[in-house]
């Protein structure tokens, strides 16, 4: 027979069972210890998938050394660059989108590292033919030549002083969201006169591109500005403790 003291025990630990389940059912996935999604898409040579697994790079293989030797577990997970912030804002998983610029609107919802990487300046890529570049030695100077046609990346940023110069002197553009090799091409095809590539990439354009790349010329130009530096950009259920680990790791490294 069930005495009054065992009655209430039972019904107090039915009650926390119910609480419990409850909160556990609540809680968002991450909240759980699984690993950080580390997110990437294909873009030599920031980020290289292997064919046996595992992401090199840049970029890649920095953040990896960070997350491995502070012991965070993450996986590697390819999305396309236009899912990733959505992803990011929607703060539903412990997930980073790694290797973007740093900007004011992305600040709200995201928790940044210090920088993992910083780009090398801009090179101009132009067809060899094509002498009209050649009179120009400023950055400037080429922005605001009215006989010239920019190609530019579709939604993508130059940085703040290249931006800028590109308004000051409305300086005409041609602008696709083609690839890097895509913008070759339209370059070849005289679409436009020239276009600019952080200087990290222009080795991977000259391999992608084969035989045509002895068609280009690489002109460095003065008054260009030092690259965007890059960081890794989390959802805010990745705790403040863990990004200050991190932190203290890439600085521990930093060139």
């Amino acid at each position: 027979m069930i005495n009054g003291a065992q009655r209430f025990e039972f019904r107090t630990q039915k009650c926390l069972l119910v609480v419990l389940v409850f909160v556990t059912v609540s809680l968002p996935r991450a909240a759980y210890a699984d690993p950080i999604t580390l997110m990437y898409h294909e873009r030599p040579p920031y980020y290289i998938a292997q064919e046996g697994g595992g992401i090199v790079g840049l970029i890649a293989e920095p953040t990896t050394r960070a997350f491995e030797k502070v012991g965070i577990e993450f996986d590697w997970t390819l999305i396309a660059a236009n899912r990733q912030l959505d992803i990011v804002k929607a703060n539903q998983t412990r997930t980073c989108a790694v290797g973007w610029f740093r900007n004011v609107e992305r600040e709200v919802f995201a928790r940044y590292s210090v920088p993992i990487h910083q780009d090398k300046p801009m090179i101009a890529i132009v067809a060899t033919e094509n002498t009209k570049i050649r009179q120009h030695r400023t950055v400037e100077q080429l922005l605001a030549d009215e006989a010239l046609v920019m190609g530019k990346k579709l939604g993508y940023s130059y940085g703040d002083i290249i931006d800028t110069l590109i308004l000051t002197h409305d300086t005409r553009t041609v602008t696709s969201a083609q690839s890097n090799v895509g913008l070759i091409r339209m370059l070849l095809a005289e679409r436009f006169d020239f276009a600019f590539f952080p200087g990290d990439e222009v080795g991977s354009i000259v391999i992608e591109v084969g035989e045509s790349a002895a068609q280009l010329s690489m002109v460095s130009l003065q008054g260009m500005p030092e690259g965007s530096k890059r960081y890794i950009l989390c959802s805010h259920l990745v705790a403040e403790s863990t990004m200050a680990r991190l932190d203290a790791e890439i600085e521990k490294n930093a060139p």
